[in-house]
């Protein structure tokens, strides 16, 4: 048997449709569009179903179960004629009582609405055995997944729609139309300080490039104001980024408002708070002997206890004068074997490394 090869059309000339995929139950429209780069007269159709129709774009209704070719003669300008075909196929209507979607964002009846960049990643779920899902994804800006999953991405606002087809072992098909509803992206306002917790007085650096404001918008700058009452300048216009220093404590409102050419404004406003200067708790170190007189027996037990002592120390130091020492805050009782006089010192220290010192003469008779 001798294969025929379908001549090319003696013209550049393509079909595009839409639905793209010519696949539905009854009845099924579809629109046809002739895109040729030379110029067309006419278009004659032939959709198989005994009807025909003129025109480079036209739409048509299949009423019936079957699979149709819809043929065009496309007659261009020069009088030379193209003859372009699509298959269309229109089977029986497919029930999925059960069909719902996962992902996101969620299928909110026959409606998907998001902001732009809008990402779908949804597919379709049945307990329906055996069902064929693909999907048409029209005008989408990226496409990733148009079999089960459609995962694509509209960049543009806009009314878009997509269309899931599902198709069982019997051929029969459903053919579900999804509303794509891409509003603008939303304005964010928003900055960075840094120190988040400054000491007065304290330079503070804040920015606010990371802020999205829409394409149709151009920003002409940003309005600074520091809740400052000792400055009366009021607010600073700038860019994004900008310094201030705080004199005094408090609680500062910070507010960034982002100018556009538009006459638009969009704010931001965020709370500081100025600490006072740190102040350096007082430290005392002190201890008491038990004998208040500072006289004992050699070979007694002296026993020092450094309670008196003011601040928050970390480290404890005893010098007993006889060569003798302790790291202990309170040391055990200290024997004195020989008669003398012995300089008992105490060195404390904080945890900032602030030392403070307390000494005490004690006599020891033979």
């Amino acid at each position: 048997m001798e294969v025929v090869t379908p001549r090319p059309p003696p013209f550049p000339v393509t079909l595009e449709t839409d639905p793209s995929t010519l696949v539905g139950p009854s009845p099924f429209t579809a629109t046809f569009k002739v895109k040729s780069s030379v110029p067309i007269v006419n278009g004659s159709w032939n959709f198989g179903d005994e009807t025909n129709k003129e025109g480079s774009i036209v739409t048509h209704t299949y009423k019936k179960v079957g699979t149709f070719t819809a043929t065009a003669l496309i007659r261009s300008q020069s009088g030379t004629v193209a003859r372009i075909s699509k298959v269309v196929q229109v089977p029986e209507s497919l029930i999925i009582g059960d069909l719902t979607f996962e992902g996101t964002p969620k299928v909110l009846g026959d409606t998907i609405v998001g902001e732009a960049p809008l990402v779908i990643n949804i597919t379709p779920v049945t307990s329906q055995p055996l069902i064929t899902f693909s999907w048409d994804a029209p005008n989408a800006s990226e496409v990733i997944s148009l079999d089960r999953t459609l995962n694509v991405t509209y960049i543009k606002e806009g009314e878009y729609n997509v269309q899931l087809i599902a198709i069982d072992p019997d051929n029969k098909v459903l053919r579900k139309r999804i509303n794509v509803s891409v509003r603008p992206a939303s304005p964010v306002v928003s900055f960075s300080m840094d120190p988040i917790a400054p000491q007065a007085p304290a330079t503070v650096k804040f920015d606010a490039s990371e802020s999205f404001i829409p394409s149709s918008e151009d920003v002409t700058g940003f309005e600074w104001d520091f809740g400052d009452k000792s400055s009366q300048t009021g607010p600073i216009f700038t860019g994004a980024r900008i310094e201030h220093t705080f004199e005094k404590s408090g609680d500062y409102v910070i507010t960034v408002r982002v100018k556009t050419t538009s006459g638009k404004e969009y704010s931001h406003q965020k709370t500081l708070v100025v600490r006072d200067p740190l102040k350096l708790t007082e430290i005392r170190a002190c201890f008491l002997i038990q004998n208040k007189k500072g006289t004992i027996q050699a070979g007694s037990a002296v026993t020092v206890d450094p309670s008196c002592s003011t601040g928050s120390f970390q480290t404890w130091n005893w010098d007993f004068g006889d060569g003798s020492q302790s790291d202990a805050r309170m040391p055990l009782p200290h024997v004195y074997t020989s008669s003398g006089q012995y300089r008992i010192v105490l060195t404390a220290t904080t945890r900032d490394g602030r030392k403070s010192s307390s000494e005490a003469i004690i006599s020891v008779l033979p």
